[in-house]
């Protein structure tokens, strides 16, 4: 993503609210939105009878119960459930986590707009010093 430039002469409040309007159409959310809504984790009971498969909204994709588990009752069921479910919930969690750190870091989505920001930053302190000498 391009820095974009900005000309604050007079450091005019309408033109920092057009680079900031800028920036917002610009910004990555909704696609790290979209990335994040189709994380689907997997997660097994430790014995590996029951499988999960959730999303990152907390809903469940699928689920996949051996059928001899159901012979043992449904303590074991809901046991192994609870495991599986447990399982598949903190994977979402650590894909969500990679990928937010992947699009704030330096080169990421969220990266490029923060260092974007960062400029435009510099460059109203830049005119509001100049401003400043100029009135001294």
């Amino acid at each position: 993503m391009s820095q974009p430039s900005i000309d604050l002469g007079a450091l005019g409040a309408d033109a920092l609210e057009v680079q900031v309007n800028e920036l917002q159409e610009q910004s990555p959310a909704d696609e790290l939105v979209r990335s994040i809504e189709e994380i689907e984790a997997t997660g097994e009971s430790e014995d590996g009878r029951v499988r999960v498969v959730m999303r990152a909204d907390g809903t469940m994709a699928d689920i996949s119960i051996e059928p001899r588990l159901l012979r043992e009752g449904s303590e074991a069921v809901a046991e192994a459930v609870k495991q599986a479910v447990n399982s598949a919930a903190g994977e979402a969690r650590a894909q969500m986590t990679r990928r937010l750190e992947d699009e704030t870091r330096p080169g990421g989505q969220f990266g490029e707009a923060l260092q974007s920001l960062q400029g435009i930053i510099d460059q109203v302190l830049t005119s509001v010093a100049r401003v400043e000498s100029r009135l001294r």
